[in-house]
């Protein structure tokens, strides 16, 4: 998921029915970084508007997308256009974002269909940061091609109300990979492959935003949208063992920024990663695998003045969705889903 100006994300999780409320969570400001701690209690089934949330999007199983004469954000978005790099066409918005917080989108290798993070109000930025109330939790939807429409995932990982999902991500052999910060896990936002939780995790970190490339054995992860991981040997190992920071240039040496939501393509050779290095709004980058198994200076392809993250391409790599995030003059937040095309 995508957090701007504290570097911070959790998902909101209901709490079991039949269990006491977990406590609240407070996450430390890093050293030096001028940020401030931020907790959010998890969700309970007290809330009326949860309810009734919950109950509209059961009922509506499919939305459509935004009004344009009665969005808002609309003279917003058109004075805040994402700037790509040379080789990539103008982006083009989704029509299935609907004025609600869309985030963590994965494209499926053929463009065929697009996964990902739906929360069913505004700003879950604010909602983060004044630690509630929340609308509901966060699920994984789907939109196929041309993404004009929207439905939830039914995988019971992705929707279930007890606890929220994030960062989708399906590996070449199909199987699927997200963070989720699941009840009876210490609040920690842990990675998890389909119904199982990753062996490595551990408690009190938060990895989050996970890649899987088959190519080199390798997950790629971040850890509370702050620095990027890799485990090697992944699944050879069974995914129990140690993971290490990827080096600089992926992490920037000696700058207090930071650099998150990897992705790889098929041969684990380009990395596509987003990062504040910019010194402004987080940007994507992209970087290639060198021969001596280091990385190449990483170069700008996405900047906007509020910030753009998540990338994911198809398969060809003709193709590249993202989030960009866009504030208003009271410090409002929206986020909304793009594509550029490769020319």
């Amino acid at each position: 998921m995508y957090t701007t100006t504290t570097d911070r994300f959790s998902g909101c999780a209901l709490a079991e029915p039949a269990s006491p409320p977990p406590p609240t969570q407070t996450l430390p400001p890093r050293a030096g970084s001028g940020e401030t701690a931020l907790a959010w209690p998890s969700c309970n089934r007290a809330g009326g508007a949860a309810a009734v949330l919950l109950a509209c999007a059961v009922a509506i199983g499919c939305t459509a997308a935004a009004d344009p004469s009665t969005d808002r954000w609309a003279a917003i978005r058109r004075a805040d256009i994402a700037l790509v790099a040379v080789g990539w066409d103008a982006p083009v918005r989704l029509e299935t974002s609907d004025g609600n917080w869309e985030d963590s989108p994965f494209v499926t290798a053929d463009g065929a269909t697009l996964l990902f993070a739906y929360y069913p109000a505004e700003d879950l930025l604010a909602d983060v940061q004044s630690g509630g109330p929340f609308a509901d939790d966060i699920d994984i939807y789907q939109s196929a091609g041309p993404f004009t429409r929207k439905s939830l995932d039914t995988r019971f990982y992705f929707s279930v109300d007890l606890y929220s999902a994030a960062g989708p991500m399906i590996a070449e052999n199909g199987e699927v990979f997200y963070h989720s910060n699941r009840s009876g896990n210490t609040d920690d936002v842990d990675l998890y492959r389909g119904r199982e939780l990753l062996p490595f995790n551990v408690a009190d970190r938060n990895w989050g935003n996970p890649h899987y490339c088959a190519a080199r054995d390798e997950l790629w992860f971040d850890e509370s949208d702050r620095d990027i991981f890799v485990l090697e040997n992944a699944a050879a190992g069974g995914w129990a063992g140690v993971p290490r920071r990827a080096p600089a240039p992926i992490n920037a040496a000696g700058m207090d920024v930071s650099d998150f939501q990897p992705w790889l393509n098929r041969t684990c050779d380009e990395l596509y990663f987003t990062s504040g290095r910019l010194n402004q709004g987080p940007a994507i980058f992209h970087s290639l695998r060198t021969e001596d198994g280091g990385w190449s200076d990483p170069e700008l392809v996405i900047s906007s003045r509020t910030g753009v993250g998540e990338a994911s391409l198809t398969g060809d790599g003709r193709q590249l969705f993202f989030v960009q995030l866009f504030e208003d003059a009271h410090g409002n937040h929206a986020s909304d889903l793009f594509v550029t095309n490769r020319q």
